[in-house]
């Protein structure tokens, strides 16, 4: 009875410690899992509107030179993008480019001139808003541009967190 006592605690000891040892492993990949979830807003649009913008905060750890997005819409029948306008004064914005349903676009500078922290990127355009139905704008890539100290572009690819914006109308007039 005593042997069979001991082997019965020996085997619960064993399933206690490997608990404990996933438990402790799922707490180690929460500490360190480094994805972010997506940045969302709510866009509210008057009845009868059919131009808005829509800012893009970035904040970055390091001054920078240019930032270049890709966004999606969910409805490019109900809605156009137009422009995008860059922030700060000094910068150019690049055409945009639709290839493969993305839309492409960025601004630069011949500096690292937008500072670290946070700051206004720019401004998405958009005209056509036609629908009564609520749609999303989604930046799905970003990529920050440095330059180094000999003058030479530094790209960092940022997939996530992705910026997600609802866009709806206003009910009423």
């Amino acid at each position: 009875m005593l042997k069979r006592f001991l082997a019965i605690k020996k085997k619960y000891r064993y399933i206690g410690v490997s608990v404990f040892l996933i438990v402790i492993g799922l707490v180690c990949v929460l500490i360190f899992y480094k994805g972010e979830t997506p940045l969302t807003d709510t866009i509210m649009i008057p009845a009868g509107q059919t131009a808005f913008s829509i800012g893009l905060d970035i904040n970055e750890a390091e001054p920078y030179a240019g930032i270049e997005f890709a966004l999606t819409l969910s409805d490019e029948n109900a809605l156009a993008f137009a422009t995008f306008t860059p922030g700060s004064s000094g910068a150019t914005a690049s055409p945009f480019v639709k290839k493969d349903g993305l839309y492409y676009f960025g601004l630069y500078t011949g500096a690292n001139a937008f500072p670290a922290g946070d700051s206004l990127a720019g401004t998405l355009n958009f005209t056509d808003y036609i629908s009564d139905q609520t749609l999303t704008v989604t930046v799905v890539q970003m990529k920050v541009i440095r330059l180094d100290a000999d003058n030479k572009s530094v790209t960092t690819e940022k997939d996530s967190p992705s910026y997600v914006f609802t866009v709806q109308r206003a009910s009423g007039g």
